[in-house]
């Protein structure tokens, strides 16, 4: 609390941005708490380094890829569209709402003795007892994710009243931002579980809280330099 009061001015914390930096960091402090346990509950630190070396490879290479994304734009004519239009957060939060959903439902029906629930619940998900139907939820996932992309581009334009001649590439840049916010969110996360598996420990990622570090920290930056981040503000994040 000292450290934090001697950075308070009359600007607030960070520029104005201190919550939200704080707020993004606490999934860092989280994943070195995690990190840290992982260690502490291995039998040997030989056992632990081949694993822990592939998580850092993979969540370097998702952070720096997740950098270049965010920072990509295209140009057309006189006006830069980020690649990220349809925003950060939305897409994937859609997505999990939905698949989500049945586990949900499923739930209501503990008490009772079905069978379909039971097996619903021990095979409906990412790394369920069946490869074939981990692969199908992913395969479900990644799909709601491109989707609600285009979804939330599309509303987003329409508010902001995008002129007909952006509109159609805007929603192509959704379905590309769509497409790289699902290989980081479902597909770096699942390489990061089974790579890290095969070699004895499973030490799991986050795409998603890989992208709100870099996001919130971009922002933030680009604020404090009194950039915009692209030219569509409503649609960050």
């Amino acid at each position: 609390m000292m450290l934090l009061a001697d950075l308070l001015d009359e600007y607030g914390l960070g520029f104005g941005y201190g919550a939200f930096l704080l707020y993004a960091l606490a999934s860092v402090g989280a994943e070195a708490h995690q990190i840290a346990g992982y260690f502490a509950t291995t039998p040997s630190t030989d056992a632990f380094l081949k694993p822990f070396v592939l998580w850092a490879a993979i969540t370097i290479g998702a952070t720096a890829a997740s950098v270049a994304i965010v920072l990509a734009l295209r140009r057309v004519g006189s006006i830069d569209l980020r690649v990220l239009v349809p925003g950060v957060f939305r897409p994937p939060s859609f997505a999990s709402a939905v698949v989500f959903l049945p586990v949900i439902v499923a739930n209501y029906y503990t008490a009772a003795d079905i069978g379909w629930v039971d097996w619903f619940r021990a095979n409906f998900g990412p790394y369920g007892p069946s490869f074939w139907l981990d692969a199908v939820y992913l395969a479900v996932e990644t799909a709601l994710i491109m989707l609600f992309a285009v979804f939330v581009a599309t509303a987003d334009a329409g508010v902001m009243s995008v002129s007909p001649r952006l509109f159609a590439r805007v929603r192509a840049l959704a379905f590309i931002a769509g497409t790289f916010i699902a290989m980081l969110v479902v597909w770096a996360a699942a390489a990061t579980h089974y790579l890290t598996l095969g070699t004895g420990q499973e030490v799991p990622m986050s795409g998603f809280e890989v992208l709100l570090v870099v996001v919130v920290i971009l922002v933030a930056v680009r604020g404090i330099e009194g950039r915009s981040l692209h030219m569509y503000p409503s649609l960050m994040p």
